[in-house]
């Protein structure tokens, strides 16, 4: 069985692109992620196009204690929304971008890729580097998984154990086969002593 944790899913726009069509594509995939195994969701259900939605998002999410957020950007959109996430919650992200919709005549409908970028760049600019980029139409269940591991090493206990190693040898009594004299002597190998100048909490509990 897989480990069980709790994912947040958001959707970014912005009114100047096809925003209801992005609507309509991000309404099929709450029910999409809905599917995958042992995930719990958190999910803004509308999407987040002024600061003020995307403060509020971000409130909401970080009641939730969630492992790690879905970016989706349905549309370009405001670059401040996905910081003003980040803020809030300090947990993984995956910036998932949409394959862009078929020409119809005017400008281009979603943009969604470029808002990726937007967002993969004001992150790193602010100091963060755990996101992660996809432009697909499925959620990328590798990510969740190694969100899974994350949170399994998180509560994980690894005890380290100091120890001394006895030697036994054999020595000859005389120059001629017969007894043997047996000793034993202790070689001092502390790997606890050698650990804690990298570990400076090793060995504290």
């Amino acid at each position: 069985m897989k480990q069980q944790i709790s994912l947040g899913l958001v959707c970014l726009a912005r009114t100047t692109y096809d925003y209801m069509e992005a609507k309509k594509i991000f309404t099929t995939i709450q029910e999409a992620v809905k599917t995958v195994e042992n995930v719990g969701w958190s999910i803004i259900e509308e999407l987040v196009i002024t600061q003020e939605e995307g403060s509020s998002a971000a409130q909401s999410l970080a009641t939730k204690h969630i492992d790690g957020l879905v970016c989706i950007s349905g549309t370009f959109h405001l670059g401040h929304l996905v910081l003003q996430l980040k803020r809030e919650l300090p947990v993984p992200i995956l910036l998932w971008g949409l394959p862009e919709l078929p020409y119809n005549g005017g400008k281009i409908r979603l943009n969604s890729v470029c808002g990726v970028n937007l967002n993969a760049s004001n992150l790193y600019k602010s100091g963060y580097d755990d996101y992660s980029v996809i432009v697909q139409d499925a959620i990328d269940e590798d990510w969740i998984d190694a969100i899974r591991v994350i949170k399994a090493m998180k509560s994980a206990k690894i005890g380290l154990m100091a120890f001394s190693m006895w030697v036994c040898r054999t020595t000859c009594s005389s120059d001629r086969p017969g007894p043997w004299s047996i000793t034993m002597s202790s070689v001092r190998s502390t790997p606890m002593q050698s650990l804690r100048k990298r570990l400076p909490n090793a060995g504290s509990n």
